[in-house]
């Protein structure tokens, strides 16, 4: 009986395990307090930035079949994204009123604010411009850092370390995924969540997509 309960704990110790948050949440104001008075959201387009080891990486971001229509450009990256959230956002938390990515794109134009300017403008302003009660962006950062390998493997291109026999330096893009809720009534940050996954989840658009379904829906301070 003993054994039974211990392999009982063993279980439910590892499935926690398995489970365990993708993201890192920061709130500053009260979770009761954003829902009742924030439901009217808009996102907006996702700042996208990379350095010079992910260049090889985004010509591979999110495109289709053939590679002449491969997204290159950070904007249009920023944008595909946007549109990915909204459509994941709006399935979860069908109780808020979001606004639509071209929509949100639409009026972002009208006032004269263009991608440039979402880095630098005070978020809770570009709220009130877009009349909603508070405003999503996300920072994506493609990088690659440099990690220890103990077999290089058939086909894969390494470098020794130090001289040393069957250790090797590889570079492994990571993906570093920061979410913000910025509040046009509070004018204030409300919410923050931060993550940093590897490529593979980034890479291909539904394993992107299950991240937001799956991990940061979720955890949203909506409903």
């Amino acid at each position: 009986m003993k054994k039974g309960f211990l392999l009982v704990l063993t279980i439910i110790s590892l499935s926690c395990l398995n489970k365990r948050a993708l993201f890192t949440e920061k709130e500053l104001y009260d979770t009761d307090e954003i829902k009742a008075t924030h439901n009217k959201i808009a996102i907006l387009p996702v700042n996208y930035v990379f350095n010079k080891d992910g260049e090889m990486l985004i010509e591979k971001i999110f495109t289709s079949n053939d590679p002449t229509k491969a997204i290159t450009n950070q904007e249009d990256v920023g944008h595909r994204i946007q549109r990915i959230l909204y459509e994941e956002f709006a399935a979860y938390h069908k109780e808020v009123v979001w606004m639509s990515d071209e929509k949100v794109n639409g009026k972002l134009n009208e006032k004269n604010i263009n991608y440039e300017d979402l880095r630098r403008l005070s978020k809770a302003e570009i709220a009130k411009a877009l009349e909603v009660d508070a405003v999503i962006y996300c920072d994506i950062f493609v990088s690659s850092t440099k990690v220890n390998r103990v077999s290089a493997g058939p086909g894969i291109p390494s470098i020794p370390l130090n001289g040393t026999s069957g250790i090797y330096s590889d570079k492994v893009p990571k993906v570093e995924f920061t979410v913000e809720i910025h509040s046009g009534i509070e004018e204030d940050l409300l919410w923050k969540a931060k993550s940093v996954f590897n490529r593979d989840r980034f890479y291909v658009e539904r394993s992107f997509r299950k991240v937001i379904k799956s991990d940061l829906s979720p955890i949203l301070p909506l409903n």
